[in-house]
């Protein structure tokens, strides 16, 4: 990885999908997954490609600070790390 500024490793400012924690990406394509005919979709169903670049994005600008501590296992939620 390139250094950046005064021989500092560069500062990750989105985590890109493919690195999000397990749980998270699990979720994450079930959002974008119809439900049936019987059962709501959720909102991310018709989303546009665009919207949905847009939204992993946010989203992963909102992990790439987190500690990678906090998704180590299954059953803690990044939504429970502290910030």
């Amino acid at each position: 990885m390139k250094k950046g500024h005064r021989g500092r490793s560069p500062v990750r400012l989105t985590l890109p999908v493919t690195e999000w924690p397990a749980g998270d990406l699990q979720l994450w394509h079930a959002a974008q997954t119809p439900a049936g005919p019987f059962c709501p979709n959720s909102p991310a169903v018709t989303w546009s490609p665009a919207r949905r670049h847009i939204v992993e994005d946010a989203y992963g600008q909102w992990l790439a600070p987190l500690p990678r501590r906090c998704w180590t296992t299954s059953s803690t939620s990044t939504a429970a790390c502290p910030r």
